[in-house]
């Protein structure tokens, strides 16, 4: 069916379709075959029929999946657990294929878990080793206490370079917004 794709429409009409399914969009399926026998009509025209309510509906989901994807490349934050980093993440969309390729070309030789709670799902990264998993829940235990001190550091950093005056709320939700915030360091208790 790949083949298809690609060959019959284009590589792009692949990557958009891929994308969208990733997304939580309610009758993505739908939208991604009435993209598809338009594609297999016009051929690699149609990713550049934005006119189009279909089109228009793919590409702005794929523009909402890939934008969640680089929110939570930009704020995720491991954690150590026994030696291993863990990150936890609850994103709208399935944008774990999208996160661990970065994390696996920054940290190629350390021992990383991150765990998707919306979508029961967790990448695993060991010794090279790299694994797509589902997983119905995620425990774990206290952090140690040299984690507990780098926690404290950092929250301490961010007070301590914020200045006052120019402190503006709602800047920083437009920003990151606050369903990020549950996982992040400086604002964990």
């Amino acid at each position: 069916m790949e083949q298809s794709i690609r060959d019959k429409i284009s590589r792009e009409a692949l990557k958009l379709v891929r994308l969208c399914y990733l997304s939580h969009m309610g009758g993505r399926e739908l939208s991604i075959l009435h993209f598809l026998r338009l594609g297999y009509k016009v051929g690699s025209a149609v990713t550049n029929m934005l006119a189009n309510d279909v089109v228009s509906t793919i590409t702005k989901t794929v523009l909402n999946v890939q934008r969640e994807g680089h929110f939570f490349v930009e704020f995720l934050r491991f954690s150590e657990y026994n030696g291993a980093l863990v990150a936890i993440i609850e994103p709208k969309n399935f944008v774990l294929p999208l996160v661990f390729p970065h994390f696996c070309d920054r940290f190629p030789s350390e021992q990383f878990l991150i765990y998707d709670k919306t979508h029961k799902h967790a990448f695993i990264h060991r010794s090279g080793e790299k694994s797509l998993v589902a997983l119905d829940d995620l425990e774990l235990p206290e952090v140690g206490e040299e984690e507990a001190k780098y926690r404290a550091l950092w929250k301490r950093f961010y007070n301590t370079i914020a200045i006052e005056g120019r402190i503006n709320p709602k800047l920083r939700m437009g920003l990151m917004p606050k369903r990020y915030w549950a996982h992040l360091t400086e604002f964990m208790d």
